[in-house]
């Protein structure tokens, strides 16, 4: 793989990525028209998230200080709980306890924890498949479908101006696992997770944030869980290609992630489903040649 053509492909995840559209699906069928399908793997997939991931961060900085001071007041108050129910024991009358979720960003980061565990789990039982997803476009052009039809079912739910306080846990775990899904090419990580919020009766704005906040986690268990790293990818791809990849991810993801906040503000699952229907297509047709 050339610089360039990483360049591009970090220029197409940069888009991608922040779209109902699957960057990793569009990855691999980029690589397959550039003819270096061979030369991309479940690891380059994950590894150009990086960019995107760096993306996400400055754009919602400010709802990444809150959601850490909101963790951080958890632990804080958990502790004290903790100690006030060891002190009074035998007498629980004596003694206050602090609420835990007393503000929107503290449960956000409950039910974002708590999505987060169907989608470990079920990322890892689709490891292997994913992997080879990520070298067939056929299984990339099955994800694309999966990706249009929950877009699509989607679609029709009414919004039901759902916010934090009236979140379920069920809601959480719901759309943990439909971003769990998204470990296969094709898959939408920001397509599932709208879905599964459209779905669970979520507010359109609560909708965008929990899907661009919960990717982050996601994206740090995906590092984590391939393990993936220039040096180890650089010895089928390069480390160069590597590097400017995820400048070039990075630096595009900024640029479109405030107009991408914006326009997934409208209702348009429709629309993407059709896309993506398209993208499958045109990934069969690919396969097929």
């Amino acid at each position: 793989m050339s610089i360039l053509q990483a360049m591009i492909l970090g220029c197409i995840q940069g888009i991608a990525s922040f779209l109902p559209v699957s960057s990793s699906g569009h990855l691999v069928l980029a690589g397959s028209f550039m003819g270096i399908s061979t030369g991309l793997s479940l690891k380059f997939l994950t590894l150009m998230h990086i960019g995107t991931l760096a993306a996400v961060c400055l754009v919602l900085k400010d709802d990444l200080f809150r959601l850490w001071n909101a963790l951080t007041g958890l632990i804080r108050d958990g502790i004290f709980n903790l100690i006030t129910y060891v002190q009074n024991f035998g007498h629980p009358e004596d003694g206050e306890y602090r609420p835990m979720l007393k503000s929107a960003y503290r449960r956000l980061v409950v039910y974002m924890a708590v999505s987060m565990i169907p989608t470990f789990l079920i990322a890892l039982i689709l490891r292997r498949f994913a992997e080879i997803g990520a070298r067939n476009l056929l299984i990339t052009a099955m994800g694309f479908m999966v990706t249009a039809l929950m877009l699509m079912v989607s679609s029709f739910s009414d919004d039901r101006k759902k916010k934090p306080k009236g979140t379920k846990y069920s809601d959480a775990l719901i759309i943990g696992a439909f971003q769990g899904i998204s470990a296969v090419p094709g898959v939408s990580r920001i397509g599932m997770i709208m879905a599964g919020c459209s779905l669970a009766g979520f507010s359109r704005k609560y909708t965008i944030r929990y899907a661009m906040l919960i990717s982050i986690p996601s994206i740090l268990g995906g590092l984590i869980l391939e393990g993936p790293s220039p040096v180890s990818v650089g010895k089928t791809v390069g480390i160069g290609p590597c590097i400017a990849g995820i400048l070039v991810a990075a630096a595009v993801g900024y640029l479109v992630l405030r107009y991408t906040i914006r326009l997934l503000n409208r209702n348009l699952n429709r629309f993407f489903a059709v896309y993506c229907l398209a993208a499958g297509v045109l990934s069969i047709i690919a396969y097929l040649h």
